[in-house]
Formats: structure tokens, sequence, C-alpha cells
């Protein structure tokens, strides 16, 4: 008489359990990695957008005066007038940063009427973590990123 065993032993179970969470802990380091590059490119995004606004409205002579980005706070805001400062806050233009993203470099930037100009020259770094990207604005107010 023969019997016949089905079934998996003890032993290949947990070499199956450890050989999963191997690949579950591989694939969540890597996922949490593309994630937040994806944040911080997508931030770039939306930072360089917004300096494009401001240097088209101020080129484009919207309220014959300046405009600009301000990257102070939690949020950046498009604003009319010459500096941060002394804006026209009615005419503030609010974009939300995202969460976890910090900015540092130029707290605003002030682009010139009708030239698109600017004498705030320098870079706008973004990251979350360890992915940081840089955004340069050059005296000619073109945008680099």
């Amino acid at each position: 008489m023969t019997t016949s065993r089905s079934g998996f032993s003890l032993i290949e179970i947990l070499i199956a359990i450890a050989i999963f969470s191997i690949i579950a802990g591989v694939v969540g380091i890597l996922g949490n990695s593309l994630y937040a590059g994806y944040i911080v490119f997508s931030e770039k995004i939306t930072v360089v957008a917004a300096l494009e606004k401001a240097r088209s409205q101020a080129m484009a002579n919207v309220g014959t005066t300046s405009h600009g980005v301000y990257f102070g706070g939690e949020d950046y805001i498009l604003f009319e007038g010459t500096s941060y400062a002394a804006r026209a806050s009615a005419y503030d233009e609010i974009i939300p940063r995202a969460p976890g993203i910090a900015t540092t470099g130029l707290a605003e930037v002030v682009f010139n009427p009708l030239s698109g100009d600017t004498a705030t020259i320098g870079t706008v770094n973004i990251s979350a973590g360890q992915n940081p990207t840089t955004i340069s604005i050059n005296q000619e107010g073109r945008i680099s990123y």
C-alpha cells in the first residue's frame, strides 16, 4: 500500500515567505525613492510655471508694474509690485506647496515690466529628502531648469 503526501512542508512555506519579504522590501524602497523623485519633479514644473507666468505678465505690462514670485512660507505667491513687501496684495495668486518640499535660494524673483529682465539673479533649489533640483534665473529673466 502506497500513501501519497500532498501539500507543502513547513520549510518550503518559510522559504517562500522569506523570498516574498525580500522582494517586498526592495520594491518598497525603490517605490519610495521614485515617489520622492516624482514629487520634486512635479514641484519643479509648478515653480517654473509660476515664474513663467509672472515674467509673461510683466512683459505684457499687466497693471503697468513689475510681477514676481515669492517662495517663503508654505505657499508660492505670484504678486504684482516691485517687491513682495511693496506688493498690491489684492492681486496675489497663491499656489500651495506640496507637503515635504523645501525651497532654498532666492526668496523672491521680480520681473521688470515690458523687458521681463530681473535684478534678482540666482537659483531656487527644490528638495524632498535626497532628491534636489535647481532652477536658475539670469539677469535677462531667462528661466533654466
